[in-house]
């Protein structure tokens, strides 16, 4: 039982706000202390665990671009570079991997006559560092054209395992939904 002779809280003297604030404060402190403890780098990905859906999209700015990898066992792996708002797309094919202890090394043909559409590509390379737990899988990945080493301007691209860009255009339009509903609201006040 509290005495409310010597509780601060029940005298008014400290807030409830800062009480909670403080004690909220003291659990993230304690988790993040103990995430810096117990968490580590999740485990390095093999070409078992490499097998799925992976999507990245380029860094901004404009103009950007979505790649979409099928990562297969048994069957050919794809990638397709697709730029955002245009129609243009390519399509990759793989023709050779190297996985080791969650490095991974990619190299992709274009399909078909990529002249056809103005590319002019001979091969894409992707090559960086695969890791995952959990929920999330990502590989982190240097990516370039025509050639077996990265050059100095390699693009640096974040594959995340998954479909996950999908769940961003249904959230940007459910939030176009909202504002929409809230200035029709508004408009009759």
């Amino acid at each position: 039982m509290i005495n409310d002779n010597i509780n601060p809280i029940s005298q008014g003297a400290v807030p409830v706000k800062n009480v909670l604030l403080a004690i909220a404060l003291v659990i993230l402190l304690g988790d993040l202390a103990n995430s810096q403890i117990d968490d580590s780098t999740p485990p390095p990905l093999n070409k078992e665990r490499m097998v799925g859906e992976w999507e990245a999209i380029t860094q901004l700015p404009l103009p950007t671009f979505l790649l979409h990898l099928e990562s297969r066992l048994y069957e050919p792996s794809f990638l397709v570079t697709k730029f955002v708002g245009s129609p243009s797309s390519q399509v990759f094919k793989l023709i050779s991997s190297e996985i080791s202890d969650g490095h991974a090394k990619f190299r992709f043909r274009p399909v078909g006559d990529g002249s056809e559409e103005g590319h002019d590509i001979r091969d894409v390379w992707l090559e960086g560092i695969a890791h995952g737990g959990g929920n999330v899988s990502v590989f982190r990945a240097k990516m370039w054209k025509d050639g077996e080493s990265p050059p100095k301007d390699a693009e640096d691209i974040l594959f995340v395992k998954g479909a996950w860009t999908r769940d961003i255009a249904t959230a940007s339009k459910e939030a176009e939904e909202i504002i929409q509903e809230q200035s029709r609201k508004s408009s009759r006040e």
